[in-house]
């Protein structure tokens, strides 16, 4: 599989795991592990699994 600029993207069983590889993974993760963080506090996080 290539990107817009014709580069090769490399095999998912290559990547290196706690490599961000796609821009704005980690400040997604984080505001997510914040939510979760919010929910347990508001006694909802049975309300959302996962």
């Amino acid at each position: 599989m290539t990107d817009r600029r014709g580069v090769v993207a490399k095999r998912a069983e290559d990547l290196v795991p706690g490599v961000p590889y796609v821009r704005g993974w980690n400040r997604a993760r984080r505001s997510a592990g914040t939510l979760a963080d919010q929910l347990v506090l508001l006694g909802l996080d049975s309300d959302f699994p996962g």
